[in-house]
């Protein structure tokens, strides 16, 4: 059920009726299927959702929306998730990033 976006949707909300906090694992999950239906807006929605509850990203956030950034040649939203990670990003992400966006 919780393949498409509103089955997501719907796990999302029995999982928080039933008492239990999305974490890192959620966000990521949830960013990753905006990534492959091209939603970055969505998914970049998410990112600033997750800060704002307090779920810091992590690599794995970074790199799936770096990846995403690459495929569909959004250079501009790289520099923007780039400059979300702070003053010292992790060498690993800013490589992802970028080379994503060499494909």
């Amino acid at each position: 059920e919780g393949g498409d976006d509103a089955g997501m949707e719907r796990v999302l909300v029995e999982m928080l009726k039933e008492g239990a906090r999305p974490d890192a694992t959620t966000y990521n999950t949830r960013i990753k299927r905006c990534c492959k239906t091209r939603d970055l807006s969505k998914a970049f929605q998410l990112l600033k959702e997750m800060q704002s509850n307090g779920i810091s990203p992590n690599d794995l956030t970074f790199s799936t929306l770096g990846d995403a950034c690459g495929r569909t040649g959004d250079l501009a939203r790289t520099r923007d998730m780039l400059a979300c990670l702070g003053p010292h990003p992790s060498e690993q992400v800013v490589r992802i990033a970028y080379t994503a966006i060499m494909r």
